[in-house]
């Protein structure tokens, strides 16, 4: 089993405080919870519908065991012998169904598209914390490479650390930001007294 996961399966991470980039997943886990709820928690009832869910058409026209397994398991309900053999081309066509109708939907819903950054670009990160209340833009880095083809970004942060983040909470840096940075703060610490004359000023009160 652990050299199948290894072979058949990419595993593929998606940049955290960002749900709607896993939005696939997060919707199957609610539709399978309303189901649950629909039966008033009664687990072995739970386990039926779940199989006759699995066989249930989408508005792609396949159904998720048609998509996953290549074709239509048995369950209570009797169905042609025929509709259970595997099909692997219903499989490809119900997954291309599936990115059609989701990409259409992202169409439909608009926005505005984000610039893709490269590697190497300067960048202003936001803090995840405290997003709902004032958005901070207190972490700078240097972007490393994209993560596959989801908009998100690996960014080196000058602290050290490296984080995964999504494109929103990522924002270009100007080629002089760092220029003006490092003299703000040459600028503030110039300006501070020096030690003796703080003691002598202290004394003098």
């Amino acid at each position: 089993m652990a050299d199948f996961c290894e072979d058949k399966i990419d595993q593929d991470f998606s940049s955290p405080g960002y749900a709607k980039g896993n939005g696939l997943a997060e919707n199957t886990v609610k539709q399978v919870k309303y189901l649950l709820i629909k039966l008033d928690e009664n687990w072995e009832e739970f386990q039926y519908a779940l199989q006759e869910w699995r066989n249930t058409p989408s508005h792609t026209g396949y159904s998720p065991s048609q998509i996953f397994v290549n074709r239509v398991m048995r369950t209570k309900l009797p169905v042609l012998p025929e509709l259970c053999h595997v099909n692997t081309e219903n499989a490809a066509l119900g997954a291309n169904a599936k990115k059609e109708a989701l990409q259409a939907k992202a169409d439909k819903l608009g926005g505005k598209e984000l610039k893709e950054l490269v590697p190497g670009q300067r960048v202003l990160v936001q803090q995840l914390k405290g997003i709902g209340k004032k958005p901070r833009w207190d972490n700078s880095g240097t972007i490393v490479n994209k993560n596959g083809d989801h908009q998100s970004y690996y960014v080196d942060l000058d602290t050290g650390e490296r984080l995964l983040r999504n494109r929103i909470y990522l924002r270009e840096l100007s080629e002089n930001h760092d220029l003006l940075k490092d003299s703000f703060i040459h600028e503030c610490v110039s300006n501070l007294p020096r030690r003796s004359e703080r003691i002598a000023a202290r004394m003098n009160q």
